[in-house]
């Protein structure tokens, strides 16, 4: 074929240089392939209620786009779908004035997403990002968002998972920003954001996110249940002065008896922690 056909039929006439090897496909194809499939199944549109109009509004791509500057960026996009992944029925509901969204990212792309997610409640938005990161230096740690219920305190904490960004996504970001990248460097970020956005844009939520619920109150041992053994574990911390926010149920930022009091009243079903 590629002796033959390719000679004869598709560079016939024309000035070329081909030795006649096979050319391999590029090692990424398969991940095209799957976006490509995945173009026609996803739904980048979800519904969130308005209490105070008493309507449901219709989110969009195309609104997340218009909130920022029109594009659909590789912010833009995760924004969108982490907000559509954590909205589900599944997860923290629906009402647009009973959310809260603390993200660990700056970005200001991300930001207006959320804020047409929230109908523009600047109250009900928060960037709180982990120690050590700025906006000029980014980790992995930076892609996490959780969303409230305001009504409840439930919440859902969304974060892209570890294999959706290259190695070299943020390393090359930082020289970007900070002026340093060379010409190669820049084009190899502008092409792997595309390839981001792509991923984000189409391929199924949980390839691209994971979730991880806040622990039980008093569930000091993480099996899922508060038990008398939480108790105790928390009176033992009492005396080797150890805390932590699961253990310290009545939030007075220490952990003593009344706290193992607390989670023992809760296990014999006399208060509710």
């Amino acid at each position: 074929f590629t002796g033959t056909f390719i000679p004869q039929m598709e560079l016939a006439n024309l000035t070329y240089a081909y030795d006649g090897d096979a050319l391999l496909p590029h090692p990424k194809i398969a991940d095209l392939i799957e976006i490509k499939a995945s173009e026609k199944f996803t739904d980048l549109a979800f519904p969130v209620y308005d209490s105070e109009s008493g309507e449901t509004v219709n989110i969009t791509i195309e609104g997340a786009a218009a909130s920022y500057d029109g594009n659909t960026t590789c912010c833009v996009a995760l924004a969108f779908r982490a907000s559509q992944f954590a909205l589900s029925e599944e997860q923290i509901g629906m009402d647009r004035n009973d959310i809260e969204i603390v993200s660990a990212n700056p970005s200001e792309a991300q930001e207006a997403v959320f804020l047409y997610i929230l109908g523009n409640s600047t109250a009900d938005y928060v960037v709180e990002m982990p120690e050590g990161t700025d906006p000029m230096n980014l980790t992995k740690e930076n892609f996490v968002y959780t969303f409230a219920r305001k009504s409840t305190g439930e919440s859902v904490t969304v974060s892209v998972k570890d294999n959706v960004f290259p190695d070299e996504l943020l390393e090359l970001r930082k020289k970007c920003k900070a002026g340093t990248a060379t010409p190669d460097e820049k084009k190899a970020f502008e092409l792997t954001k595309r390839e981001i956005k792509d991923k984000f844009m189409y391929l199924p939520m949980d390839e691209l996110f994971e979730t991880q619920s806040p622990s039980l109150n008093g569930d000091v041992n993480g099996d899922g249940v508060v038990t008398t053994a939480d108790a105790a574990i928390v009176l033992e911390m009492t005396t080797s002065g150890e805390w932590n926010e699961v253990a310290d149920v009545n939030g007075d930022c220490s952990t003593t008896s009344l706290d193992a009091l607390i989670v023992t009243r809760a296990v014999a079903g006399e208060i509710e922690l």
